[in-house]
């Protein structure tokens, strides 16, 4: 869920009269302790969502009282408001621990850059699904079976707005990256593979 509040704080300025408030103050100073403590001791997979909790974890029942007279959000309510309230505190956080801010970003920019990567898998086609997007379930040679998302144009010769439903059953080969999507059945993002290109086999 917070693995842009990094990018979101180096955007914005930490000297706006919005977050004078003393008790902000206190909040990014425990969230910065928490932070630093899991940015030197836990790996890079679980490092962005430890850091989400240690800025929610750092308002007391009082602070979060404040922040929901003041600003109109609630704790409660953290799928709706839990970005929000992490750039209110991020954006604090920002002039007390500038290198745990900076070493979250980098962090986040090293996993987009590596999920940028194209990679390919050849297979059949066993199931095309339509939900908000179609998605393609392939099975290769091997046993295992992907689920591809076809998310924009794609790479083909295939006419797909006519014909992606007879593609159940051929084998083709897929090219795809690797793309973190907010995932609302579980609250945060994390990776789908999206399809670039597709090629008869």
């Amino acid at each position: 869920m917070f693995k842009k509040i990094a990018f979101l704080v180096l955007l914005c300025s930490a000297n706006s009269p919005l977050f004078a408030q003393e008790y902000l103050d206190k909040i990014a100073k425990r969230a910065c302790e928490c932070s630093e403590a899991i940015l030197k001791n836990n790996n890079e997979k679980t490092r962005t969502m430890e850091v989400g909790f240690c800025i929610l974890n750092a308002a007391d029942a009082e602070d979060k009282k404040k922040f929901k007279k003041e600003f109109n959000l609630d704790f409660n309510e953290i799928d709706k408001n839990g970005e929000k309230i992490g750039k209110l505190i991020g954006m604090k956080m920002a002039p007390i621990c500038p290198t745990t801010i900076m070493t979250l970003a980098n962090t986040q920019d090293d996993k987009d850059k590596s999920s940028s990567t194209i990679q390919v898998i050849v297979g059949e086609v066993i199931k095309i699904e339509k939900d908000f997007f179609v998605s393609f379930v392939v099975r290769e040679s091997n046993g295992n079976s992907s689920k591809l998302l076809w998310t924009s144009p794609i790479e083909t010769s295939i006419d797909m707005a006519n014909q992606y439903l007879s593609l159940q059953g051929k084998s083709l080969q897929f090219s795809f990256e690797n793309q973190n999507i907010f995932d609302p059945k579980i609250g945060e993002y994390r990776a789908f593979k999206i399809i670039k290109k597709i090629n008869s086999k």
